[in-house]
């Protein structure tokens, strides 16, 4: 409220200010400069102006920034979040606190996040969706924002849209703790070079967070095998 109140007035201000150092050197002084005196006026008389008109010129840039985020799509008001930086208090930061790593990629049409210690997680923004990837495997977690949703899975979530992006936010740290854990496999089951089924599970509790049939066995498709491999995110 006071850096509001110091830009609204800064006229106001300025002319009391001014006036009160004319009244100053006018009674005390007489205005007869000696021994740098004149320095000393003149600092008075321009510092202050000088630096409620700057003050008054950062406030208008961010109060536009604001209105232009606020008016923005929902991807619109995530770029927002990230040069204002917002989204420092409510993802970057919890996300450091969860894994060493955390980098970021912008390009105008896409925000990446790249997080982890060992095996990465990327977090991706854009227009429609934010999917969260991990590195090496075909785990997919997307979380819808956009109006039209072509293809959901048992893991991902919409409706974003309806709230704020700090609910976003929360759903992906959500994610991304849930997938802190010391004994997390991933597997898939092949059928010759094809995937058939994949799963992401906790081998001590044999919690499956994820697990995705994406074809048939096929009668001609050859023998069908294992791959497993842990994962340290």
């Amino acid at each position: 409220m006071f850096k509001v109140f110091l830009a609204r007035y800064k006229n106001l201000i300025t002319l009391i200010w001014c006036v009160g150092v004319f009244l100053y050197y006018k009674i005390v002084h007489d205005f007869q400069f000696k021994n740098g005196s004149s320095l000393v006026f003149l600092t008075l008389i321009l510092v202050l102006p000088l630096s409620l008109h700057l003050h008054y010129a950062i406030v208008r840039k961010r109060t536009k920034k604001l209105k232009k985020g606020h008016q923005a799509s929902f991807f619109g008001q995530i770029q927002f979040d990230y040069h204002s930086k917002e989204m420092n208090y409510t993802l970057l930061n919890p996300l450091h606190l969860l894994n060493k790593t955390t980098k970021l990629e912008e390009t105008e049409d896409e925000l990446k996040i790249i997080t982890g210690d060992e095996a990465y997680a990327t977090i991706t923004f854009n227009n429609r969706l934010c999917k969260i990837e991990i590195e090496n495997t075909e785990i997919v977690y997307n979380l819808y924002y956009d109006r039209v949703v072509f293809d959901t899975s048992d893991y991902d979530q919409k409706g974003f849209k309806y709230y704020t992006t700090e609910n976003l936010y929360k759903a992906i740290l959500s994610i991304i703790k849930n997938l802190k854990r010391e004994r997390l496999f991933y597997q898939e089951t092949r059928q010759g070079d094809k995937i058939l089924v994949l799963k992401l599970f906790d081998r001590e509790t044999e919690e499956i967070l994820y697990e995705k049939k994406l074809r048939r066995r096929s009668l001609f498709g050859g023998e069908i095998s294992l791959y497993e491999k842990k994962i340290i995110i």
